[in-house]
């Protein structure tokens, strides 16, 4: 039921980061200059500079952080922790600014599925859910999950006993409880980010089309992918425990880029390199039939973020209102 189109213009690359294992809260070394080809026949000229139009920062700058949490309309611990999450937002911005927390959630698993007990539940799951989900509690069945409510913050390896107790032992998870977002978070905000994110999005009638500008301001040596996740505020249900018209913001409704892996950023590039890229995509007539909840367009936005290999660890991310 939709469409996806993409056309690559000009071309990339990026840095290498390891939460935990090094302090890059510096910028890098400098570079030599780079030599990226223009092809995007808009007016950049070739050379070293990108167009006049270019969104993207070529200035070093942090990190934002992306969280993305797992829950379900039947997670009876989803509304005190949304309550949390909504004061470590504010907190966050308090310090940093707005537009540098950004929020995912992914209605996934046992509190989510649709089970014959509860017939009149709203159905937010989507394709990407349970793999998302067992990549981040690094499992393989995905309706085992628990304890809800978890969430990962740029995909950075938790560990250390920082996670809930079914993902301790396991170096490949990366969930959390809410109590360490805002720690953790607060720690990304200070790293170092190779690649900066330029972007803009509309949508006329039922289609969207989102523009991605790629800045990078440091060496990426592991293969770097771009994701564009469309989400919705203010969807209304039920939600445990005995909540009416709970109203469900950041929810993912669906990826705009394909699949999990995401778009491949496969060119060696160094600091300096630049790329544009755009993608459109038609809005179905609903997600899951009735119980999906309407799609409302005024309430849609579009997450773009970049990761190191196709599900890795997240660099930065951006997020745009449609």
């Amino acid at each position: 039921m939709k469409i996806k189109g993409l056309f690559m213009l000009a071309s990339i690359v990026a840095i290498s980061f390891t939460a935990c294992e090094k302090d890059e809260k510096d910028p890098p070394a400098e570079q030599p200059a780079p030599t990226p080809v223009d092809t995007t026949g808009n007016g950049g000229g070739g050379g070293n500079e990108p167009p006049i139009d270019f969104m993207a920062s070529k200035d070093s700058t942090d990190r934002n952080v992306y969280v993305e949490i797992y829950t379900g309309v039947r997670d009876a611990m989803w509304p005190q922790t949304n309550d949390q999450l909504n004061s470590i937002d504010g907190a966050v911005e308090d310090l940093a600014g707005a537009g540098r927390f950004i929020i995912g959630v992914i209605h996934q698993g046992q509190h989510s599925i649709d089970n014959p007990q509860y017939k009149t539940d709203a159905l937010y799951r989507t394709d990407f859910s349970d793999p998302l989900a067992k990549a981040a509690y690094a499992t393989t069945d995905a309706n085992q999950i628990s304890p809800y409510s978890a969430g990962s913050i740029n995909r950075i390896k938790s560990g250390q006993g920082v996670v809930f107790a079914p993902a301790n032992g396991k170096p490949a998870a990366t969930v959390m409880s809410v109590s360490y977002w805002q720690t953790i978070a607060r720690d990304v905000l200070d790293m170092y980010s190779s690649v900066n994110i330029g972007a803009a999005a509309s949508i006329t009638n039922n289609e969207i089309k989102v523009d991605v500008d790629l800045y990078f301001t440091g060496n990426e040596p592991d293969d770097t992918y771009i994701h564009v996740a469309l989400l919705q505020d203010g969807l209304l249900s039920n939600q445990s425990p005995g909540l009416t018209d709970y109203s469900h913001d950041h929810v993912l409704r669906d990826m705009i880029t394909d699949g999990l892996n995401g778009d491949p950023i496969t060119e060696t590039t160094t600091p300096g390199t630049w790329l544009r890229r755009n993608y459109t995509y038609t809005i179905p007539s609903d997600y899951n039939g009735p119980r999906g909840g309407a799609i409302v367009k005024k309430d849609l936005k579009v997450v773009v973020y970049v990761t190191e290999k196709p599900s890795g660890q997240i660099i930065t991310a951006k997020e745009i209102l449609l």
